[in-house]
C-alpha cells in the first residue's frame, strides 16, 4: 500500500511540474518546433519532446533543463558573441542532441551520473574558433553533440 501511495505522489509531482513549466512560456507540441533569434536559450522540457532552432547573431549561451524528455537543439545558424558561449544544462532521465556549426569548438564540462556525453565532431574547428562550453549535470540521460 505504501508503494502505491509513493508512486501516486511521484506521478502527481510530475504532472504538477509539467503544467507549471508550461505556464512559464511558449511550449510547442511534441511534434512541432520553435525558432529563436534571442541572445540566449531558456528551454525547459518535462515529459515531452521539443525541437529548437536557434539563429541568434549574438548568441551568448543560456539554460537547458529537461526531466524525462527529449530535446533537439540546432545552433548551426547561431553566431557566438565574443570568444565563448556557455550553456548550463540540468538533465534527469532525458536526452539532448545539440547541432553546432562546423567551425565551433565545443568544450564539455558536463558531469554524467549513470549517463553519457558523446561528441561526434568532425570539421574545421581551429584554436581561434568560437567556443561553446557545456556545463551542468546529466543524470540517467545523455547528450550528443554533432556537426
Amino acid at each position: 500500500m505504501n508503494g502505491l501511495i509513493g508512486a501516486a505522489a511521484i506521478v502527481l509531482i510530475a504532472v504538477f511540474l509539467a503544467y507549471s513549466t508550461a505556464a512559464e512560456g511558449p511550449v510547442e507540441s511534441s511534434l512541432g518546433g520553435m525558432e529563436s533569434t534571442s541572445r540566449s536559450i531558456d528551454a525547459t522540457v518535462v515529459m515531452t519532446r521539443q525541437r529548437i532552432r536557434h539563429a541568434s547573431t549574438a548568441f551568448d549561451g543560456g539554460q537547458v533543463e529537461a526531466v524525462m524528455g527529449r530535446m533537439w537543439l540546432d545552433l548551426r545558424d547561431a553566431v557566438i558573441d565574443g570568444d565563448a558561449a556557455v550553456i548550463d544544462m540540468d538533465l534527469v532521465m532525458s536526452r539532448v542532441e545539440i547541432r553546432v556549426p562546423d567551425d565551433w569548438t565545443v568544450d564539455s564540462e558536463l558531469e554524467a551520473v549513470f549517463g553519457r556525453v558523446e561528441g561526434r565532431l568532425r570539421g574545421d574547428a581551429r584554436a581561434d574558433s568560437p567556443r561553446l562550453v557545456l556545463r551542468g549535470v546529466v543524470v540517467m540521460g545523455g547528450v550528443e553533440i554533432r556537426r
